[in-house]
């Protein structure tokens, strides 16, 4: 885990105003919290940093496991030499202090230290075991080899081991020390084929059921003679002690981001890995800022500064000025005065630090840079400096803005109306005519801005313009105040009534008018008409209500208009239409017209409603009508109206005009004139109604059917064929029934007779027919077949109440004969015709069946089974002639015959016959196999063992051997194999099935031996003859040579002379006879003992 780190980061700030200054210190912690990120170092406040290598989680490098070896407990040594000729010494050797063996990711492993004698200790070696090709246990036994158990404990712990063999590519050595030094043994793994390896694990080390090693190896201490040694080794892990370096551990800016380090780890064992690690370099220590106020005058409404005005850079001197002069606060804090640059005023200074960041500073920028009139006085900005790592720090300054621009006033002359009540108001944006000020917004008023009727024409305003600073300006303008206010004129409606000659008119203008109580009226002399503003009107200027005439008198006027006024005075009234008649008889709509002083005018409506009041004069008559062909009559007024009228024109109207057949007699009606005003009067007469008119009578011809039981009745309206009367009838006919008997023509008389007894009579003819078929109850007849698969049945066996009403003539069957195609159910039609021949038909179900079962006769039979082992048959193999009257279906109980069912087998034929009658019998089916076994055999090569001897089974050679019913035994020619069959050499594979039928194939197994001779030689002697020559022979170096076949020896160098006195090295070389070749040095010794 990263340790967390602690950064200051200083920041300050300083109050102008009340000359002091604040140093504010912020503290951020930064924490890197676990060893999956990358590790974060953070730059102090100087821009370095230093890596702490114990802070980070490293990760372990090695790939190998260690272990401290010791002597196996058990049999107290780790080291064991069969042969040690090192005297006062045992054969047992125990690990020092400092051994190590160590497993490698790569599959090898060493096995390092130092080894004394348990009897002697200057008996010591250094041992330098290395093993490799690591295998699980499937992996070693996969290759045919095996492990060690010499002590009972392995279980199956041996599934879970390692297995280890000599590393061909590097010597294993024991080097001596102390009584042993300068000797270096070379150890080789035993035995050479590698049967059994190192074995690593539980229980493996072949003393105890602990954790260990065991494995053997051949040494030789003189290059001669070689002796078996093996190690027994009791293995505690270790834990490594590691000791770190780095290849950088302090950083500066310069280093900011990723970087690589390497760190080297080395063990107490003195082994080392390396491994690359990225350090995030990063600076969180935001920058230091120092800001300074500043005064700017707008210019043209604006003014700019940048970044540079308000930061203090300047580190070297340390001081920071202020541009305010001296007594230029209040005691609140407030500016009272501003001196600006170059005006006097006098620069201060603070002790302070300035703008800087502790690596580089990236950018730095304000909040505000550009200033116009809405920032006149002081501005707070913000000045954000950022580094090269995206640390901010904020800081504020001091921006005060000032104006002194006097505004610009402009005025412009306007014409205003007067409003309904007779007032105008303007403001001082009427009046404007562009004043403006270079900070734009400037406040506006005027001397005057009400105007009323007295006011009309022109009347001169100041404006006065002031911006927000207080800057003045004015400038004058004529305003031109008018009336164009129409006056307000609220009508009233008046009704008048027509005379006895039709005509009516308005008396006086002003009943149309509502007037109000304040309206200033100054019409001058005259008024409307003779009958108008007279004497006796509203002349000379008239206020109603108010006594005297005024010519003004301002008011306040009601905004919703209730009578008829003008905010001045009103000097002119007129209508447009005075005289009516009978042609304007309702409502009349007339247009009143109001003027005032000034020439404005309103029209507006008003409704004279003219009414007639005189009812019309009616006079009436009686009269008779007949009713028509239809029953109907009809009146109009004119036939009742006797001389009715009215001034104005009248209509008339009669309260019933339709009659029928129900009003024949007399009837009341009342005549109604009505003039066009509604006004109306009314009087009766009587009308006479009247009917004469006889029926009308028309037939038709019919044809009726006797009904089920034989009879028909008739109806009148059944011969009516639409007779009619005007009013109304009644029909009756002379004949109402018929039966059986009447079938055919009849004649019928139709009579009519209407409400007022008029009466008709027509004849009609009736036709009786019979068209009732017979009704058919049939009942299903069940009938068996006889032994020749015949039946037959009669009409008197289905018919179950065959009925007519006027009689059945005959009865007749569709069918009557059956056989065996008609088993089950048939359907037959019934058909029955009755003495008017009219057929009816009925189908019934003769059901047809068969109660004779089968004759079933069978015969026995063999069957051979296939290639696989199965035989089938069918009910026709074993059935010898079985038979049934209709028709029959034969079955067997068992179709399929395999292996398991070889010899007699009782089989059951039945029969079916289609009617479901059964019969059975048995036959016996005898099962033969008589298929021979396919032999399948492979050539195989065996190789001989350390003996010269190889034993072969029957399945080495099957390859795939099959029968129909299966392989009984497998047996070879020839199992036993020795060096007198190197070579190939050909076996008979046999195989026999189980019902004893046999096959044979040959097979070559071929005789490898691919054991090399195991070649032991001896160092030999020999001397120079006379003539400087000495020779010897294999047999002289020769020391026990042996192969598991046979072996012939050569030795390389057979001849000496002078030239090779001394210790010669020669090879003996051992070859079998399958080429097999293993070789071992001895040395010869040339001597010269002639004189």
């Amino acid at each position: 885990m990263l340790k967390p780190v602690l950064h200051p980061v200083f920041r300050s700030a300083f109050n102008f105003k009340k000359g002091l200054l604040t140093l504010v210190c912020w503290f951020s912690l930064f924490i890197s919290a676990n060893a999956q990120v990358t590790p974060v170092l953070n730059l102090n406040s100087a821009g370095n940093a230093s890596l702490d290598l114990a802070s980070l989680n490293l990760n372990d490098c090695f790939t190998s496991t260690p272990y401290t070896p010791t002597a196996a407990v058990g049999d107290g040594h780790a080291m064991w030499l069969s042969n040690n000729p090192f005297p006062s010494s045992t054969t047992d050797f125990v690990f020092s202090a400092g051994a190590s063996f160590i497993e490698n990711a790569d599959g090898t492993a060493t096995l390092k230290g130092t080894l004394t004698n348990t009897g002697n200790p200057l008996d010591q070696w250094e041992v330098n075991l290395y093993l490799s090709s690591k295998s699980n246990w499937t992996q070693w036994s996969g290759l045919g080899r095996t492990y060690k158990d010499e002590s009972g404990l392995v279980g199956n712990n041996y599934t879970n081991w390692s297995y280890y063999i000599e590393n061909p590519n590097i010597a294993s050595t024991i080097v001596g020390l102390s009584g042993n030094t300068g000797k270096t043994v070379e150890i080789t793994h035993m035995p050479a084929s590698y049967n059994f390896g190192f074995q690593v694990g539980t229980a493996a080390n072949n003393k105890n059921s602990g954790f260990g090693l065991s494995g053997w190896f051949s040494y030789s201490l003189d290059g001669q003679n070689y002796h078996q040694g093996d190690f027994n080794l009791d293995l505690a892990q270790v834990q490594r002690v590691i000791n770190h370096t780095a290849s950088q551990t302090t950083f500066d800016c310069s280093n900011l981001g990723l970087n690589t380090i390497t760190i080297t780890s080395t063990d107490q064992f003195g082994d080392t890995c390396t491994q690359q690690v990225d350090i995030n370099i990063k600076d969180v220590t935001p920058p230091v800022v120092v800001t300074k106020n500043v005064i700017r005058t707008l210019m043209n409404g604006t003014v700019t500064i940048s970044a540079n005005d308000v930061l203090d850079f300047n580190c070297s001197t340390g001081g920071i000025s202020s541009l305010y002069g001296p007594n230029t606060l209040n005691a609140d804090g407030k500016i009272e005065s501003i001196v600006a640059p170059n005006e006097g005023g006098e620069d201060f200074f603070f002790a302070k630090p300035c703008t800087s960041d502790n690596c580089s500073i990236a950018s730095y920028v304000i909040s505000k840079k550009t200033f116009d009139c809405s920032n006149i006085g002081e501005n707070i900005v913000t000045a954000t400096v950022t580094d090269q790592s995206g640390n901010v720090t904020t800081a504020t300054a001091i921006v005060y803005i000032r104006d002194n621009t006097i505004p610009v006033a402009k005025a412009k002359n306007i014409t205003v109306a007067l409003d309904a009540n007779g007032i105008a108001t303007i403001t001082p944006q009427m009046i404007n005519n562009g004043s403006s000020d270079a900070c734009g917004t400037i406040s506006l008023s005027l001397n005057k801005t009400t105007f009323d009727c007295s006011n009309l024409g022109f009347n001169q305003v100041t404006l006065i313009v002031t911006d927000n600073s207080g800057n003045t300006k004015t400038a004058t303008a004529n305003v031109n105040v008018v009336d164009n206010t129409a006056p307000t004129v609220v009508t009233k409606n008046i009704s008048l009534n027509l005379d006895e000659f039709g005509q009516a008119s308005i008396a006086d203008a002003l009943d149309l008018l509502v007037l109000c109580d304040d309206a200033v009226i100054d019409i001058g002399d005259g008024g409307f008409g003779d009958g108008g503003f007279g004497d006796g009107g509203f002349g000379g200027g008239f206020v109603p209500g108010a006594g005297e005439p005024a010519s003004f008198i301002p008011a306040p006027y009601y905004q919703e208009a209730t009578c008829t006024k003008d905010n001045c005075s009103i000097t002119e009234v007129s209508v447009d239409i005075t005289d009516f008649d009978c042609s304007n008889i309702g409502q009349n709509i007339v247009t009143v017209t109001v003027s005032d002083a000034s020439g404005n005018s309103t029209s507006k409506t008003a409704i004279v409603t003219i009414n007639d009041i005189t009812p019309p004069t009616v006079n009436t008559k009686n009269i008779t009508v007949n009713l028509d062909a239809n029953g109907n009559a009809a009146i109009t007024p004119a036939q009742i109206d006797n001389g009715s009228s009215d001034v104005c024109g009248v209509t008339l109207s009669l309260d019933k005009t339709s009659f029928g057949c129900s009003d024949v007699g007399t009837q009341t009606v009342t005549l109604t004139a009505t003039d066009a005003n509604g006004n109306s009067t009314s009087k009766t007469a009587t009308v006479t109604i009247a009917d004469n008119t006889a029926p009308t009578i028309i037939t038709q011809n019919i044809t009726l059917p006797l009904d089920s039981n034989g009879n028909v009745n008739l109806t009148a309206a059944q011969v009516d064929n639409g007779s009619y009367d005007n009013c109304g009838i009644t029909l009756s006919i002379d004949k109402t029934s018929f039966n059986c008997a009447q079938i055919g023509a009849h004649t019928v008389m139709l009579t009519g007779t209407d409400p007022s007894g008029n009466s008709a009579s027509a004849p009609a003819t009736i036709t009786i027919i019979d068209n009732t078929a017979p009704t058919i109850i049939t009942q299903n007849v069940m009938v068996t077949l006889d032994a020749n698969g015949n039946a037959s049945i009669t009409s008197n066996q289905v018919d179950n109440g065959i009925t007519d009403n006027c009689g059945i003539a005959t009865i007749e069957l569709s069918k009557v004969n059956f056989d065996c195609s008609n088993l089950g159910d048939n359907t037959v039609t019934v058909t029955a015709t009755d003495t008017n021949g009219n057929v009816s038909t009925k189908s019934v179900t003769i059901t047809v069946t068969d109660t004779t079962a089968p004759t079933i006769i069978t015969k026995n039979i063999s069957v051979i089974l296939d290639a696989n082992g199965n035989a089938n048959i069918t009910a026709a193999d074993i059935d010898n002639g079985s038979s049934d009257n209709c028709s029959l279906t034969l079955s067997i109980d068992k179709t399929s015959f395999d292996c398991s069912k070889v010899g007699a087998q009782t089989v059951t034929l039945t029969g079916t016959d289609a009617s479901g009658n059964t019969a059975s019998a048995t036959a016996i089916v005898t099962v033969v196999d008589n298929t021979a076994p396919a032999v399948i055999t492979q050539n195989i090569s065996v190789s001989l063992n350390a003996s010269g001897n190889a034993i072969i089974s029957a399945t080495q050679i099957n390859n795939g051997s099959s029968d129909n019913c299966g392989i009984a035994s497998m047996t070879l020619s020839k199992t036993s194999f020795d060096c007198s069959n190197l070579g190939d050499n050909t076996v008979t594979l046999t195989v026999t099935d189980n019902n004893g039928n046999t096959s044979t194939k040959t097979a070559t197994v071929t005789i490898v031996d691919d054991i090399a001779p195991t070649v032991l030689a001896k160092n030999i002697t020999v001397a120079l003859d006379a003539n400087g020559n000495a020779n010897i022979t294999t047999g002289q170096v020769n020391n026990g040579s042996f192969d598991n076949c046979n072996l012939t020896l050569s030795v390389d160098k057979t001849s000496f002379n002078c030239n090779d006195l001394g210790a010669q090295t020669v090879t003996l070389t051992g070859t079998d006879a399958s080429g097999n070749t293993a070789s071992a040095t001895a040395t010869v010794t040339v001597v010269d003992n002639t004189a």
